[in-house]
Parts: C-alpha cells; structure tokens; sequence
C-alpha cells in the first residue's frame, strides 16, 4: 500500500525514450515498479476514494482545495499539509505559530487571487524566498509553480531547486498528449538537476486537468514514461472549472483516477 522508499533518479533523453516507446509496450496494465504516488490534494482524494489515503505520503489541504471550483472536503485535519500560495502569508502563519517546526507544507504559487500581484510579478523572487523562509524555521517545503508558458515555469522550478525539499512540475497541463507530457517532464528535470543534483522531483498528473478529461490509458502511459526520470507523482482527479469542464470534468473524474491506479498496480 504505502510508497516504496525513494529510488534514484535516472535521467533519460528525449530521444532514447522515443526508442523506447517505440518497441509496443503496454501501458494500460503494466506498472515499473513499486508505486511513486507522493501527494494528493483533500479534494481530489474524495473524488476516488478516501480508502486510497495511506497510497500518498502527503495529503494537502486547506487554500486551493475548495473555490474557485467549488470543491470543498472541511479544514484541514491533523497530519495534512497545509497549503500557502503567498510568501507573505506563510511568513504570517509562522509567525502566528500556525506553522511550526516540523511541519511540511505545500507552497502552490500560481497566477491565481491566492498569489498577490506583487508575487506574480517576481515567481523566481518569491519561490526562492519561500523556500528559505520555512529552511530557517525548520519548515519542509514542497514547491510548485504555474506560469502562463512552459519556458517560465521551468524558471522559476529552476530558481526553486536549490532551496526547496520537493519540486513539483504541474505536468498535468499535458496530460491529454503523453509524448508533450514526458518531453516536458525530461526538459525540466534537465534544468532542475542542472542547479539542484538531489533534489527530489514530483510530477504531475490529473484526470481532467483544464476541464479536458484523460483517459485512464494515457495517464498510465505517462507514469510509465516518467518512471525512472522523478522521485515523486502528484495525483488530481476533482472538479475543474463548472461549467466550462467537459464530460466528467464538472463534477470530478474520480472512475477514471480509480482506473488509473487499478492500471499502475494500485488497489485500496
């Protein structure tokens, strides 16, 4: 049930994977090895299930698991990982004592009302800022971005690399092309591994990331082609965006995330 211990990261070119995939493997049933699944947010774990909660290391909760789209599982309980979207509001939760030593958080900087103005303005300024901030009061952080382009985001990763505990891409947003996916996951580890040699690496996956449901075959296709290149896979299955979602995108893709594990070798 529980994630295996973190293996090596293996680097693997954009070319020798287009080799690889090449050869007709089987994505829809065959998975690597044990498990990577690392952290899922409160609200896509009550899209598939809460009997999947001891497959993720962490469970996120709190700010961006509830509006704007509407998907809302409470307050955060113990043991989950809060999450901050604003350097200035983490430096106010740990200085009020609401984060304290020990703790892991998920710092989600986006361009979202969650991330002021002033901090969409300067992402690299403010990932590396919050990144230092919870180092010096013994604060885990796990960072992620999102950016309007593929080449800004993977900036501000890289800015994050050298101080940050995890770095999550936010792949999902290929998650409807597998070949996009994997070259945009190799392409940032490049760069992450380039500042940052041992830093762990988390990607991302989703169900219906933009409101565009993913088959449970292509979702499992991308987990295996980016293997051996992370530490560390993030999983999204709620709700996006009513009603501009399609299918099962308004209401959450929790079947397909269950279809999903089910393929990679994971059962409840």
């Amino acid at each position: 049930m529980q994630r295996a211990v973190l293996v090596a990261v293996t680097l693997i070119s954009v070319a020798a994977l287009g080799t690889w995939y090449s050869a007709g493997r089987s994505y829809a049933s065959t998975a690597p090895g044990p498990s990577k699944l690392a952290l899922i947010k409160q609200n896509d774990l009550a899209a598939i299930g809460e009997k999947y909660a001891p497959d993720f290391s962490w469970t996120a909760c709190g700010m961006g698991t509830a509006g704007p789209y509407q998907s809302k599982t409470g307050r955060c309980r113990n043991g989950q990982v809060p999450v901050y979207a604003s350097y200035w509001a983490l430096k106010n939760a740990i200085a009020s004592g609401k984060v304290t030593p020990g703790m892991t958080i998920l710092f989600d900087q986006e361009t979202w009302n969650w991330t002021p103005a002033r901090e969409q303005a300067h992402p690299e300024y403010y990932i590396k800022a919050a990144a230092q901030l919870a180092d010096a009061n013994g604060v885990f952080i796990i960072e992620t971005c999102y950016e309007p382009t593929i080449a800004s985001e993977i900036a501000v990763e890289v800015a994050a690399a050298p101080y940050a505990g995890v770095v999550s891409i936010q792949s999902q947003r290929a998650d409807e092309h597998p070949d996009r996916f994997t070259n945009y996951v190799s392409e940032a580890v490049a760069a992450i591994r380039a500042v940052n040699p041992t830093v762990p690496i988390m990607a991302g996956l989703g169900t219906d990331a933009g409101g565009q449901p993913v088959t449970a075959s292509k979702m499992a296709r991308e987990y295996d082609q980016t293997y051996n290149v992370v530490n560390y896979f993030w999983l999204n299955a709620a709700q996006w965006a009513p009603p501009r979602g399609r299918g099962c995108a308004p209401r959450g893709c929790g079947g397909v995330g269950d279809r999903f594990l089910a393929d990679i070798g994971v059962t409840p």
